[in-house]
């Protein structure tokens, strides 16, 4: 629930959807050690994901200048909430893709599988794809009237042969004519306004190697720091006197890998800190054998405290 409210407190953004992830680190006693001391864990652990409220079937409109290509409200965002601290990244970035007779591609789904529309040829690749080829994808065809006239989900193509399609918001070069008996197209594309799930901070699609995601990853790296601790005990014939201090530190880092494509492009106009005030690493945190692109998270806990007890003795 809390991580259902919180999400729904994103609803009057401008953004196109927003996955809002709420985990809490909890102490858990342990009766085994003298002062109940034990490693805090993450045992709460919540997702929702939400769209926004006004503007819900709207297509995102394609900023009016370069600054906001990478950082626009627009965009659908990722928001990790750790420990009370949120941390925001987006999961698109708007693009401009030129075309030159490339190969174009829709994704569609028949008989309870996927496979791909295409301008190219069909066929089948080596991981049983299918890769049909469709004439109404040529330029005079029913694909450009789908991109210009269907809703967000008939937008989607593949324009830049990633395999993975793009939402498009306008194609270059096409004119679009409407009249009080017709309507149609013409001119010369040149290329198509998008939005582009694979350039944002963080790709939610992407699996590397060891089928590793981008994100939050499931490691943390956890420091527990007794710094001193002790039971004292007075007994006299009148009284018991007890004090008990704990003082101890814990440091808890997690890792979120970033997009190597959103890095490569802002990196050109903002430096290495372009993630939410977030220094920005670059090495192997996963063991694959490859430099990822991250920043890390510290949660820092400590206690350092003197608990008193006394009490007669008993007649």
């Amino acid at each position: 629930m809390d991580a259902y409210g919180k999400a729904r407190a994103e609803m009057n953004s401008k953004a196109e959807s927003t996955t809002y992830i709420v985990l809490r680190d909890k102490p858990i006693p342990n009766p085994a050690n003298p002062f109940g001391i034990a490693s805090r864990d993450s045992v709460f652990f919540a997702s929702e994901t939400v769209g926004r409220l006004s503007g819900v079937f709207d297509t995102p409109e394609y900023p009016s200048n370069s600054a906001g290509l990478l950082t626009d409200p627009q965009l659908p965002r990722l928001i990790y909430d750790i420990n009370g601290t949120a941390y925001q990244f987006t999961t698109a970035a708007f693009k401009y893709h030129p075309y030159d007779d490339q190969e174009l591609k829709t994704k569609v789904h028949r008989d309870g599988t996927w496979y791909w529309k295409t301008s190219g040829v069909s066929r089948t690749d080596s991981n049983g794809v299918e890769y049909e080829q469709d004439e109404s994808m040529k330029p005079d065809g029913d694909f450009w009237e789908d991109l210009v006239y269907e809703d967000a989900q008939g937008k989607r193509a593949d324009v830049d042969g990633d395999g993975e399609e793009e939402l498009v918001l306008k194609i270059d070069g096409l004119t679009v004519y409407s009249g009080t008996y017709s309507f149609g197209m013409y001119g010369e594309v040149t290329g198509f306004y998008v939005m582009d799930y694979q350039e944002g901070q963080i790709d939610g699609g992407y699996e590397g190697p060891n089928e590793q995601r981008q994100g939050l990853q499931s490691f943390s790296r956890n420091n527990l720091e007794l710094k001193g601790c002790s039971i004292h005990r007075k007994e006299d014939n009148n009284n018991i006197k007890s004090t008990t201090k704990t003082n101890w530190k814990q440091d808890i880092i997690r890792y979120i890998v970033v997009n190597p494509n959103y890095v490569k492009a802002a990196k050109l106009n903002e430096g290495d800190n372009i993630l939410a005030g977030l220094a920005l690493n670059h090495k192997d945190v996963d063991g694959d054998g490859q430099a990822d692109w991250y920043v890390d998270i510290k949660s820092n806990f400590s206690e350092n405290k003197n608990l008193h007890w006394s009490a007669p003795h008993a007649n």
